[in-house]
């Protein structure tokens, strides 16, 4: 069937286009369009049309979990935040979104605080970054119970303080809901919720968010994909840290493989922390924190041997490193391996100053990168980093000088609405614009954003051929959006998808956007 789309408005200036088959076959003019032989009429009464938006890095699954937890990023007060809490009738209590910067007592809650939520119902409540838990007495007591010891790597929590960051927090997941039905539930709330907000395509880290086998994750993937109720098109980031079970998921022949729009990708290791846990790793010292540098989670040789057997199998990367010494380990492994034809990225790199981005565009290296961390973390930067702070979060710059660059949101850590990523990397704050901009000369242009946000991710997913833009051949995966003016960049902040198609099948319509 050809349906014929007129009275758009596309940042490509044409008017009109015809869908058949899942994929656009015209563009052009209105009048050009209707002089085609066309089955069906759809008049978009002068609306925005985008490509579908492609967030480069995120979690499908993390979303969806994360979207069953008690939120407690408003929370005004550690008082308050009890208060939230001890008001939930679930079992266990979940929860998730703080910052120590949000509470009066600019600090962060312990143990001691979630034992007087509970001292009888396990208490996990995650900090906005995901990189840090706390856990009540309760919930230490039953995971030790689980496990049958405490973690390896004794840096990575404080028994007293109830925090377990990094690899530890593996110890706390096993007490989250995690059986098939419940990981099958995240991925359809996960994905129902991108589609309202216009995301066709993501990179998702998955494995990584549960403590389940990796093979479950995928099979429940698998299941959806069979039932033909995965619509969204899900390159998979694969984040498996065991070795044993890596080489299992090499020995099974699971790279590239597709099952519907559910594709494996590229390989995935967490080789830092966060910023704002200070775990990120650098090169000096944190300038709050004079003897913390922060910590690389795998040695250079262990990531390089891992890059390195999943070439074997031609698998890009798509390695998390978010401090400077862990992105210079990812560059210094990438000038050694002197490879060409890759789409290796760096997912985060917000620390990368201006050498390490010279370098990164020498090699060919990408960045997937989240405008919204810009805005996010201005309250600590300054404070964290000293002088550095005039030397990071560089986005316009790694365009500038050749950095393939893709959008994303890391999202359960940011919100999912692309308009409000969009607006943070044009003007460099929150919609809100509670913070003064953020080395504003670093803004990236709407236009350039949108890039960023549709041809770049498909770049990365090999797929630049076929997605990311509206023309002749590509698949219509296209959004149609209300309240914007490509003019007026203010507009970003109230800019809502009316209507999300994936190969041309309307996918979702307005509905709940919170």
């Amino acid at each position: 069937m050809k349906t014929a789309y007129i009275n758009a408005k596309m940042l490509n200036k044409k008017q009109a286009f015809i869908v058949e088959n899942g994929r656009f076959t015209h563009v052009g003019t209105k009048r050009k369009i209707l002089s085609e032989a066309i089955d069906e009429i759809i008049d978009l009464k002068d609306q925005i049309v985008l490509p579908g938006f492609n967030d480069a890095h995120m979690h499908v699954l993390g979303l969806g979990k994360m979207m069953n937890m008690v939120d407690v990023s408003e929370e005004p007060s550690i008082d308050s935040m009890i208060d939230c809490l001890t008001a939930s009738n679930k079992n266990p209590i979940i929860a998730r979104g703080y910052k120590e910067t949000q509470f009066v007592e600019l600090r962060e809650p312990t143990k001691a605080d979630l034992d007087k939520v509970s001292k009888d119902v396990p208490v996990l409540l995650y900090r906005f970054c995901s990189h840090v838990m706390i856990a009540n007495s309760k919930a230490i007591e039953m995971a030790l119970e689980q496990n049958g010891g405490y973690p390896e790597n004794q840096a990575h929590y404080d028994l007293e303080k109830g925090r377990f960051a990094e690899s530890a927090r593996s110890f706390l997941m096993g007490l989250e809901p995690e059986d098939d039905a419940a990981l099958r539930e995240m991925i359809l709330k996960g994905q129902d919720h991108l589609l309202k907000h216009g995301i066709t395509s993501v990179g998702s880290d998955d494995f990584g968010v549960v403590s389940v086998h990796y093979e479950r994750v995928l099979n429940v993937f698998k299941t959806l994909a069979k039932e033909d109720k995965l619509k969204l098109r899900i390159l998979e980031q694969v984040n498996i840290p065991d070795e044993e079970d890596f080489d299992d998921f090499l020995t099974k022949g699971y790279p590239h493989k597709q099952f519907g729009r559910y594709t494996i990708g590229p390989v995935k290791l967490l080789t830092d922390g966060s910023l704002g846990a200070r775990t990120a790793a650098m090169r000096e010292p944190y300038s709050d924190m004079e003897k913390e540098t922060g910590f690389m989670v795998f040695d250079r040789d262990t990531i390089q041997k891992r890059i390195e057997k999943a070439r074997k199998h031609n698998m890009d990367y798509a390695m998390h490193a978010i401090g400077d010494k862990a992105i210079e380990t990812l560059v210094e492994i990438s000038e050694t391996l002197k490879e060409t034809n890759r789409r290796d990225a760096i997912s985060h790199a917000q620390l990368a100053d201006e050498a390490l981005i010279e370098r990164m565009s020498a090699i060919g290296l990408g960045a997937q990168v989240q405008p919204a961390f810009t805005a996010s973390d201005a309250p600590i930067v300054k404070e964290r980093l000293g002088d550095r702070s005039e030397h990071v979060y560089l986005f316009n710059t790694m365009i500038e000088k050749g950095v393939s660059v893709a959008f994303s949101t890391d999202a359960p850590i940011e919100h999912v609405n692309p308009f409000h990523t969009l607006f943070s990397a044009l003007k460099r704050t929150t919609i809100k614009e509670d913070y003064p901009p953020y080395l504003p000369k670093e803004g990236v242009p709407l236009e350039t954003g949108i890039e960023a946000y549709s041809i770049m991710g498909a770049y990365f997913a090999r797929m630049e051929d076929e997605l990311g833009d509206i023309k002749k051949g590509h698949l219509a995966d296209f959004i149609v959006v209300e309240n914007l003016d490509f003019k007026d960049p203010s507009t970003l902040k109230n800019a809502q998808v009316v209507e999300t198609y994936i190969e041309g099948e309307k996918v979702c319509e307005p509905g709940d956007l919170s």
